[in-house]
């Protein structure tokens, strides 16, 4: 569809019947403080990175040691923060443990926190530019069947 002008494209849309319905809730943020961990990437003018499974074989290493909850998961939850702006209780409540703050806090005061984002940075990872503020959606769509009556065959090859 990329590849297709402006009226190709538009085409294209008024082919499809697309209900998209929220079933999350907006992230809302607090006036005054700003978020810590978004802070620690726009001081350093960094993009948060996206942990892939890729991005986790990478990390996994610098990971050792015991742990009572899973790092992985602690970790996705500092990275959605700051993506997301979300507050602490909502990323607690997302992640299911109050321990993500406790790891990030003590990841950036024993260096492990620099260490990891610099094997993040150096490898390239998808990033998030600016955080989201669109809720969860649930988006249905289909193509609408009469309009598929005498329409052009070539255009619907090319969306195939």
């Amino acid at each position: 569809m990329t590849q297709a002008d402006v009226e190709g494209q538009a085409g294209y849309i008024e082919m499809l019947d697309i209900r998209a319905k929220v079933v999350g809730q907006p992230i809302t943020r607090k006036a005054g403080r700003k978020c810590s961990v978004g802070q620690w990437f726009a001081d350093r003018n960094r993009l948060v990175p996206e942990l892939t499974d890729e991005a986790w074989e990478r990390v996994a290493p610098l990971m050792t040691g015991h742990w009572g909850v899973d790092p992985r998961r602690m970790l996705d939850g500092i990275l959605h923060k700051a993506r997301s702006g979300s507050s602490w209780p909502e990323i607690f409540a997302r992640f299911e443990s109050r321990s993500v703050k406790t790891y990030g806090d003590r990841w950036r005061t024993n260096g492990r926190w620099e260490a990891v984002m610099a094997v993040l940075s150096a490898e390239g990872d998808a990033v998030h530019a600016e955080p989201s503020q669109v809720p969860l959606l649930e988006i249905e769509g289909a193509i609408k069947p009469a309009l598929l009556v005498g329409s052009d065959h070539a255009m619907l090859e090319r969306c195939a």
